[in-house]
């Protein structure tokens, strides 16, 4: 593990040849030079594609182009801290053995309990990926790859011994509330152009959404039957499309609703946004 750093300006050749060495994908040589070729931020993140040159004694296989995901320490808070740290167990833990799976490649992940600082460090795909422009929806051969996606990875982890229950239920929870009051805010923006039954519904969906979402599934997670990994936030945005299909496949990203439960939930929440 790197220094700590809370910003893209703080990658530095230094910093990423001790992050490279660490994990082993650097063996020889060092970085010589760091170039920032596109930055961006998130709502917690700071994000970055950079490109890295090395000494003359680094081999071929080192990565010259990598993405760099920070957490922005102006937007701390417990609901951010816990979902910055589910990303990073996923790589640590999961990225790892799902090797094959289209998940793109970690070269190093980091959180720090006590500050909730997180980075990281990943393959960079934009040379041959890409995602949809917003916020046009994919086309139909890309939703196909998707679901294709999702069935692959969902298929690795089917009632997987190998995985344990991970302490998800605060964010199921944060969830929860969030949801409660999108709906309540959406309820009142609408007023009376809503029918009385239609609200009706949705406020009786809001009060259950507790049963609904945790309880209904305890006994089939607690029993790990038909359960698997499943993304928790598969909007057509958490996926990078190949320029050329025939080549490359579609990978997912973004894990920081990751939890074990129902694969049809990421299905779902794909189709209820967009079709």
């Amino acid at each position: 593990m790197g220094q700590w750093i809370t910003h893209i300006d703080q990658a530095t050749p230094a910093w990423l040849t001790d992050v490279l060495r660490e994990t082993g994908y650097l063996d020889l040589g060092k970085v010589t030079g760091v170039q920032n070729v596109w930055s961006s931020s998130t709502i917690s993140s700071f994000v970055a594609r950079l490109e890295l040159c090395y000494s003359a004694d680094s081999r071929a296989s080192a990565p010259d182009r990598v993405f760099l995901k920070v957490s922005n320490p102006a937007k701390d808070s417990e609901v951010v801290r816990r979902v910055h740290k589910n990303e990073i167990e996923f790589y640590r833990a999961i990225a790892e053995i799902a090797h094959d799976l289209p998940v793109v490649r970690c070269y190093d992940a980091a959180y720090d309990v006590d500050t909730g600082r997180s980075y990281v460090l990943l393959e960079d795909l934009s040379q041959t990926h890409a995602q949809t422009e917003w916020p046009l929806p994919p086309s139909r051969i890309q939703c196909e790859q998707v679901v294709d996606c999702l069935a692959e990875f969902h298929a690795f982890w089917w009632e997987d011994a190998r995985v344990e229950e991970i302490p998800n239920e605060n964010i199921q929870t944060d969830l929860i509330s969030q949801t409660r009051t999108i709906a309540s805010g959406f309820l009142d923006f609408l007023g009376d152009r809503l029918s009385e039954e239609r609200r009706r519904l949705y406020e009786d969906v809001s009060a259950a959404l507790g049963r609904l979402w945790v309880h209904h599934r305890k006994e089939r997670l607690v029993g790990r039957r038909g359960v698997t990994l499943a993304h928790g936030d598969t909007h057509v945005w958490q996926f990078l499309y190949p320029h050329d299909p025939a080549r490359d496949r579609v990978y997912m990203i973004d894990w920081q609703l990751w939890h074990i439960g129902v694969g049809a939930d990421d299905l779902a929440y794909l189709m209820a946004l967009h079709w």
